[in-house]
């Protein structure tokens, strides 16, 4: 589903991050997909994690740039297999100033330590507001499995929309993960929205750096009725 957004202003969003030296520093939980692919892992209690996103892409067929999407996120670990993620994207259209297009808060519980089941499982939730009218639901079914360096994960969501018009479609994620080492990851993340026959497959790759920073690289690209692709660099660090 592409969401046009209207033009409500926004705060301007400013990040900075400064990475030092490399050495051999373990991700955390930075196992997040670089897209909407949730994790089974959550933040242990009382950890904290701000996210900054630039995606810079185009949403039409002649793939010439004509937008820039800039999301802060937060996410907060509740208890050790309970936590909190809210994030907001304003973006910009060529020729347009910066417009408000999306706001997400989601709480994810997992049942189990990592591993301790043939597959793990976790239930999410979340409410979204997407450009100036559509608000909604969407629970989700998170199952993942590990096999020593790589990581498979799947999401079936169901996007409940109960403003305006109060539609519900299927939509269904799949990520996959290889450490490379304990600094880098590659992996894909495919996903697909069932009624509205939009999809995307996502590559990436991520870096662990000192004092828990992390950075990810990735490109988007739509197929079906998706016209919008994508280049994202995210920039991560735990508190």
């Amino acid at each position: 589903m592409i969401v046009r957004p209207t033009r409500i202003s926004c705060t301007s969003l400013l990040v900075a991050i400064s990475c030092l030296l490399f050495n051999q520093s373990a991700f955390a939980h930075k196992a997040d997909y670089i897209e909407d692919t949730l994790v089974y892992e959550t933040l242990e209690a009382k950890e904290v994690e701000p996210e900054y996103f630039l995606d810079i892409g185009w949403r039409d067929a002649d793939r010439r740039i004509n937008f820039q999407r800039h999301t802060l996120a937060l996410e907060y670990g509740i208890i050790d297999h309970w936590m909190i993620d809210a994030r907001t994207s304003c973006d910009r259209d060529a020729g347009d100033s910066l417009a408000f297009n999306n706001l997400h808060i989601e709480t994810r519980y997992r049942f189990s330590d990592e591993g301790k089941l043939p597959v793990d499982v976790a239930l999410s939730g979340e409410l979204f507001w997407e450009g100036s009218d559509i608000f909604g639901i969407a629970p989700r079914l998170i199952l993942s499995k590990d096999a020593g360096s790589l990581n498979l994960t799947l999401n079936v969501t169901e996007e409940i929309e109960l403003r305006p018009s109060r539609d519900a479609e299927l939509q269904l994620a799949f990520g996959i993960r290889y450490d490379l080492s304990s600094q880098v990851r590659i992996g894909t993340e495919i996903k697909y929205a069932t009624d509205a026959h939009e999809g995307s497959v996502t590559p990436q790759i991520a870096f662990a750096f000192p004092h828990d920073i992390a950075v990810k690289l990735g490109y988007s690209h739509g197929f079906d009725r998706n016209e919008e692709s994508f280049f994202r660099a995210l920039f991560e660090v735990e508190l």
